[in-house]
């Protein structure tokens, strides 16, 4: 596979057997655990040290038993041999994979009604959804399992311009695939798939990946699903005005998505 298409993808036990394995015996003197997967151990360096103790953050931790990753809330805290943990919600604790997945919540207003936002909550971690309120929670309009339901959850942004993470296309192989960058350096990008797991691209196949705002019948868009990634498509419905289209793809098949799939019309599909 060429280096701007690799994905890597991580083991399935053995990262996260090294990270416990490396966690038990980081006061060994003289003992040097197997490295992390390429990916990790290319990470650009960053410093944690202006994020206060107890700060909010969004961060990726490990997700399950097979390797993957989760984006979402966690709180930045300190542990007893000084180094830097993170906690979620329910106060479960992560470790710090890297201080380059680690980034802090931007500073701002409430987004207007409608604006596309990265949200989090117990359940729900880095989706896209609508945002519709402030209030002593923020309220969005999320996509749970094809249907549209309004709901409060712990923190909603607007996706940063410059910032992490940000929604992307990049350039898998045969297809361009969305994804959220969750690290990034002059040269490659680290992005988070839907599965979980960590692609690296090249910075030069890497593009934003603003959600459609609004679309009419007919309008050429460019639309994501799991099976074959982001391709051209027509839009042939309106199911909920700003959430939800029915597209045509240029082979004939059907399908009905949320806003959070669908994007401007761009660069022709790859193949």
């Amino acid at each position: 596979m060429s280096r701007s298409s690799r994905a890597l993808r991580l083991p399935r036990l053995g990262f996260w057997l090294v990270v416990v394995l490396s966690a038990l015996i980081a006061g060994c003197s003289g003992c040097s655990p197997e490295p992390g997967p390429e990916w990790l151990r290319e990470l650009p360096a960053a410093d944690l040290d202006a994020i206060p103790d107890g700060a909010a953050v969004w961060a990726a931790v490990p997700r399950g038993e097979h390797g993957a990753l989760q984006l979402g809330i966690q709180r930045l805290i300190s542990a007893e041999d000084g180094s830097r943990r993170l906690v979620d919600a329910l106060g479960v604790e992560a470790p710090v994979l890297a201080p380059a997945l680690v980034h802090p919540l931007p500073e701002g207003n409430p987004p207007s009604a409608g604006t596309a936002v990265l949200i989090d909550r117990f359940d729900v971690h880095g989706a896209v959804a609508r945002w519709r309120a402030d209030g002593a929670r923020p309220i969005v309009a999320l996509d749970r399992h094809g249907t549209t339901v309004e709901t409060d959850v712990a923190h909603a942004q607007p996706f940063p311009v410059d910032g992490l993470p940000r929604r992307v296309v990049y350039a898998g192989e045969n297809v361009r695939h969305l994804g959220i960058a969750v690290a990034a350096s002059e040269e490659q990008v680290w992005i988070l798939e839907a599965s979980g797991f960590v692609a690296v691209a090249p910075v030069a196949d890497v593009s934003p990946a603003g959600p459609l705002d609004a679309a009419a019948v007919g309008d050429r868009v460019r639309a994501w699903t799991w099976a074959d990634g982001l391709r051209d498509a027509q839009v042939i419905e309106i199911v909920e005005p700003r959430l939800r289209w029915r597209v045509r793809f240029d082979d004939g098949a059907e399908r009905t998505l949320w806003f959070a799939d669908v994007l401007p019309a761009g660069p022709p599909s790859i193949g």
